[in-house]
This record gives C-alpha cells, structure tokens and sequence, in this order.
C-alpha cells in the first residue's frame, strides 16, 4: 500500500476500495479488474485508487491479505487449541474457508 490510513476516513476509503474491487472480481473475474471500475464502483476517483495502492497487482495484494485476514479470524474463533482434536480442527478450516467462498466477494477469486 502506498499511503498508510492514518484518519477513520481514510480507512473507510480503502475498505470501500477494496469491497469494490472483490464484487467486480465476483462479476468480471480478475482479469477484468481495472482501476478506473474500482474508483467509479466506489464511488472515488481514479487519482484515490492510485494514491493508496499504485497499481492493480498491489490492489489485489491488499484485498487477499484482507481475505486471509478474515479466514484465518474465523478459523480462530471456531477452534480452541486446548480442546479440539486435529479432525475437528481440520474441519472447521475446510468450514470457515466454504463459509467465505460462499459469502465473501472475491474471496474465491
């Protein structure tokens, strides 16, 4: 990422950014991604697309680092490492990655 969010708005900026780019994904697939759909889906200009992420590929970088984020949490939350047993672990890894392929735009993609 270019420029770090320092401000609330800021962050909502590229939370939008990047909501914007996974539903195009989920629409036009990966290789339909361009900057000037991800400002016009958000609702930015093409000047704030570059100014936080200066091509597509690190876009992209942002949003499957987002995505994994979000896996890795819910894989988290369903599994205690004191408790579960390695097939249960397992399966509620297989559980959440289904839960966010099915839910999550672009998170397949």
């Amino acid at each position: 990422m270019r420029a770090e969010p320092v401000q609330q708005r800021s962050t909502e900026r590229i939370t939008n950014l990047l909501d914007a780019a996974a539903d195009l994904i989920d629409e036009h697939g990966i290789d339909g991604l361009t900057t000037s759909d991800v400002a016009t889906r958000s609702g930015s200009s093409v000047g704030v697309v570059y100014r936080y992420f200066p091509n597509i590929q690190s876009l992209l970088r942002a949003l499957a680092a987002r995505n994994m984020e979000r896996f890795t949490e819910r894989v988290a939350q369903a599994t205690d490492a004191e408790t579960t047993s390695l097939h249960a672990t397992l399966d509620e890894t297989i559980n959440a990655y289904l839960a966010l392929a099915r839910t999550e735009p672009g998170f397949r993609a």
